[in-house]
């Protein structure tokens, strides 16, 4: 049980050095795009891969466009040129945290040396 973290919720168990995409729905604040846009979808896509199976993958944009329906705020096709700008950040923790300075600190948390 070394090897194993407990959080408040008694049904997560997660592997020490293993972020998730749940770990990264905070908002990334200062973030390599310098606009509000880019960082409200890159914090969508961290929220709608948590609530599918919080692993890390790639999410395409017909997924991206259906979760964000279900949710009832998509709002047009101009999220999909934020979408393809910061899509690449989300299919790994290491990318993520070339997000945003908070961002790598939630990385660096995971992964101490």
């Amino acid at each position: 049980m070394d090897n194993f973290k407990r959080g408040s919720d008694p049904s997560s168990v997660l592997e020490i050095g293993r972020s998730t995409p749940s770990d990264y729905c905070k908002t990334p604040i200062g973030s390599r795009f310098q606009k509000s846009e880019a960082e409200t979808i890159i914090t969508n896509i961290m929220i709608i891969l948590k609530r599918t199976g919080n692993k890390w993958r790639h999410l395409d944009w017909s997924e991206y466009k259906m979760e964000r329906i279900k949710d009832g705020n998509f709002c047009t096709n101009h999220e999909k040129e934020y979408f393809e700008l910061v899509n690449r950040y989300c299919f790994s923790a290491k990318n993520a945290r070339l997000v945003s300075r908070n961002w790598t600190e939630i990385y660096n948390k995971f992964n101490k040396k």
